[in-house]
């Protein structure tokens, strides 16, 4: 329910099985904290701060029951970073992932994955606190630990390269090398088809348009739209919002009668499996424009011919889906 986004019936869920679990016993003190662990998340993606921390702070105090400093103790921690970084206490969250660091350390050894993830994060947070140097710093730490001891195209090396994409942002070229070093690693370990992959090129597709490169743009994104379409077929949002980036893509170069069926589909996708949802409505403008533009563009015809000829393929398409 959590990863469905319903977040009220997973909190129930979770309710239900913390009284399940009754009393705060010893043989329940790490099952319950881990319910109080999930609990702290949902409340966290639903932006309740107060009673996200509330439920954390008394996981942490059942697992320091057991042992002070333990693996469990450390995941705990974490979380609470990661909800003092969401409430912008950018000092208490780096101080939180130092503390599950030293436990990391100790445990596991300072050449260990979990160790690197939490570099990792504690990288994310100096970029928050607008401190991009130190960001890169931490990033290049936690990858070298990782190219030490996991293989070369593990996703985890590939999460940190995107990462450090992120971190280029201003510089495109320096972003896009970061990517494709990323998505070659995903292809290679998870297959083309594979969500992480495809979400890869879709970053190499929006990054190649900001390097005015739309050629490079429209291979990949035409791989995306392909890798979704057979997953997930053919009305998801997920591919209307891959055709969308292939109609910007020809778009870029000037090729509006590629673009503007594209556009279409993806609109009308919208509409079914979302709504006119702000999203949707962007991509409204971004056709409106190219179909109603200055007279020096290519104009491909009215909009409302437009609005009324969207009307009639979606109706269809309800019809279809009914």
């Amino acid at each position: 329910y959590k990863r469905q986004g319903k977040y009220d019936v997973a909190l129930k869920e979770v309710e239900r099985c913390i009284r399940l679990l009754g009393s705060e016993s010893s043989q329940q003190h790490i099952t319950l904290a881990r319910m109080l662990d999930v609990k702290g998340t949902v409340h966290a993606l639903k932006g309740e701060f107060r009673e996200s921390e509330a439920a954390l702070q008394r996981s942490l105090v059942l697992k320091s029951t057991e042992v002070a400093d333990s693996l469990p103790v450390a995941a705990t921690l974490e979380l609470l970073a990661s909800l003092a970084q969401s409430r912008g206490e950018f000092q208490k969250a780096l101080g939180l992932y130092d503390r599950a660091m030293s436990v990391y350390g100790s445990l596991l050894g300072a050449s260990h994955p979990r160790t690197a993830l939490c570099i990792q994060r504690k990288a994310k947070v100096h970029l928050k606190q607008g401190d991009p140097s130190m960001a890169e710093s931490e990033l290049h730490k936690s990858l070298s630990i990782l190219r030490r001891i996991v293989d070369r195209e593990h996703p985890m090396i590939a999460d940190v390269c995107e990462d450090l994409a992120g971190l280029h942002s201003q510089d495109v070229p320096a972003s896009v090398q970061w990517l494709e070093k990323a998505y070659q690693m995903r292809k290679s370990r998870l297959g083309a088809e594979h969500p992480e992959t495809v979400s890869a090129m879709m970053h190499i597709g929006a990054s190649s348009l900001a390097l005015n490169s739309p050629v490079v743009a429209v291979e990949f994104f035409e791989k995306s739209v392909d890798a979704l379409t057979q997953r997930l077929g053919e009305d998801s949002i997920e591919v209307a919002r891959a055709r969308r980036g292939l109609a910007r893509a020809y778009v870029y170069q000037g090729m509006y009668d590629r673009a503007q069926p594209l556009y279409e589909r993806a609109i009308i996708a919208g509409h079914t499996q979302c709504g006119r949802t702000e999203e949707v409505r962007s991509w409204e403008q971004e056709l409106d424009s190219i179909l109603t533009g200055p007279s020096s563009s290519p104009v491909l015809d009215g909009g409302s011919a437009l609005t009324q000829r969207l009307r009639e393929k979606e109706h269809g398409e309800l019809r279809r889906l009914t």
